[in-house]
């Protein structure tokens, strides 16, 4: 703590990973943990670790708790077990003790097992603030269970973790989904104009012996979403899979609504396709080249401007840009400091 006092933790707040949450409706102050925000290979997690405490020490008396959201979690930036370790040296017994309650929102297949490693490293010590008999979990399944919890208002979610919500265009069931550990396993899939969801119907034992249960919802961007070619046989031909992640996580279903669901993916594919190429093409691709020459047309364009200061600004860029890109016309501009560039119609 003393090695960091003197550091910004600004970059945190405004990247969103970790935050001052407010309160919940019964009133405890929370902490909230945006993993999808957290890059291994940009934080600083020294930085992360003081700035979670720096917040948590503002109830050093009095209970707070923990909002984790797993929303698009892909695993990619999964913590180390040293991380765990540290945070549970440099956090002070009195500051551990008031840790009270740690609420995951949209809990999916990839935080599943990254949460079970950190209850079984915590599970080791009694002392540990994360340990199962040290603080309730709360595994949180829906936006309308976060809400008999919180204030939306208050919490600051991101967006994304909203409108994930209401980006469902089209709700599919009875599927399949087949698991070489679950065996076969009930869900939901929702296709949108951004994100396809993956929910199991009935809650899944997260972590065996501590009576952890959670809807695993798999939310995936549309974008990043294909299908996968499949050998199993069915009867019926039921059998699809879908793949993303660049192939890196392939699914497997059975559901006699297969074809309605891999033309609903396609069909939301070439219309987020479409809609993206039109944004594109309103939008000026600006190359290092084309930088001078921009800069110029600003210049230029301001000089015959009624606003004495900006025609004096514009001019002084000219000059600098006829200096720094030694432009033919150099030799013919004097900087103006200090001096009033009229308009043509007052000389």
């Amino acid at each position: 703590m003393l090695r960091n006092a003197g550091r910004n933790t600004e970059s945190l707040v405004s990247n969103r990973a970790v935050y001052d949450g407010r309160e919940s409706k019964d009133r405890l102050p929370m902490i909230c943990i945006i993993l999808r925000n957290i890059d291994t290979e940009t934080t600083d997690y020294e930085l992360l670790l003081f700035g979670y405490l720096k917040i948590a020490s503002r109830m050093w008396h009095r209970p707070f708790g923990i909002l984790i959201d797993a929303t698009c979690y892909n695993g990619q930036n999964e913590p180390q077990d040293a991380l765990f370790r540290k945070l549970d040296l440099l956090t002070p017994t009195e500051l551990s003790k008031q840790l009270s309650r740690v609420y995951v929102y949209n809990m999916n297949s990839a935080f599943r097992k990254c949460f079970r490693r950190i209850l079984r490293l915590s599970a080791k010590s009694e002392n540990s603030a994360f340990h199962p008999k040290n603080v309730d979990y709360h595994l949180i399944g829906s936006l309308q269970d976060l809400q008999t919890h919180f204030h939306l208002s208050q919490l600051h979610l991101p967006k994304e973790t909203i409108s994930v919500v209401t980006d469902t265009r089209y709700v599919f069931q009875p599927i399949i989904r087949l698991s070489k550990t679950k065996g076969k396993i009930e869900v939901v899939i929702k296709v949108g104009s951004q994100f396809v969801q993956v929910t199991t119907t009935k809650k899944q034992e997260v972590v065996p012996g501590l009576r952890l249960h959670a809807t695993v919802n798999d939310i995936f961007r549309l974008s990043e979403v294909d299908e996968a070619p499949t050998s199993i046989q069915t009867e019926d031909d039921s059998a699809f899979g879908l793949r993303t992640e660049n192939g890196k996580i392939i699914m497997f279903f059975t559901s006699p609504r297969k074809p309605d669901v891999l033309q609903a993916i396609r069909g939301a594919k070439a219309k987020y396709g479409k809609e993206l190429r039109t944004l594109k093409s309103f939008e000026r691709l600006v190359r290092p080249q084309d930088v001078p020459g921009t800069l110029l047309n600003i210049a230029l364009t301001n000089m015959a401007s009624p606003d004495q200061i900006l025609r004096l600004a514009s001019y002084n860029l000219l000059c600098a840009l006829c200096r720094a890109f030694k432009f033919a016309a150099n030799s013919k501009f004097l900087s103006a400091i200090g001096m009033v560039v009229h308009l043509a119609g007052d000389m």
